[in-house]
């Protein structure tokens, strides 16, 4: 059995490609390591993006441990490459990809393969008898795989109503969700918990 706390990077400059966190972004994933502290977390991994592992590097800093790096647990899609595709065509590609997890964006993963990746590195956690794991990843990949492994509903039913737009669920920057894997398959413990972020960075 594993327990997986999912955690989104903080919020990210509006720059281009790979961008790093802004000031709050970097409280933001300060505040989540002091959180964090409270759960016997014995592995800390994460996406090898700047967001993720400038989020990550002050969870480990406040966990005292060492950062592993996945590359599975990148985004569906990042806006890469914005020479070959506007702003405008890269947020429609997206919420195609959103509605249809089988569809192919010009640039990046489906949603149906970006959940199956995430799923992927947490299903080889488990014959590790891994303990508390935290993986920090981005706010699509989450909603992604909670989506292929929860009814669409029972999502919807336990996040913000503010944050579902459709088939689009928006993880909130550095929001934990909990859940376990076991050989019965996988549960709630949490999801979206943003009490830990002050009111003013949320």
């Amino acid at each position: 059995m594993v327990t997986v706390h999912l955690v989104r990077h903080g919020q990210k400059m509006a720059t281009r490609p790979d961008p790093h966190l802004t000031e709050v972004g970097h409280q933001q994933a300060q505040l989540t390591g002091q959180f964090l502290k409270s759960k016997p977390i014995e592995r800390i991994i994460a996406s090898p993006m700047t967001r993720t592992q400038q989020t990550a590097g002050h969870i480990a800093k406040a966990l005292g441990l060492p950062v592993e790096l996945d590359h599975r647990l990148k985004e569906r899609m990042d806006y890469e490459n914005y020479l070959q595709q506007s702003h405008a065509e890269f947020i429609d590609d997206w919420h195609k990809a959103s509605q249809d997890p089988t569809y192919q964006p010009l640039f990046g993963d489906s949603s149906l393969e970006t959940s199956q990746r995430i799923k992927q590195v947490i299903d080889e956690l488990v014959p590790q008898s891994a303990g508390h794991v935290a993986l920090i990843t981005h706010g699509g990949a989450i909603a992604d795989f909670l989506k292929l492994i929860f009814d669409f509903d029972d999502v919807v039913s336990r996040v913000p109503t503010h944050i579902v737009s459709g088939a689009d669920i928006a993880i909130q920057e550095c929001s934990v969700t909990t859940i376990i894997r076991d050989d019965k398959g996988f549960s709630w413990v949490e999801c979206h918990y943003t009490e830990h972020l002050t009111p003013t960075i949320r």
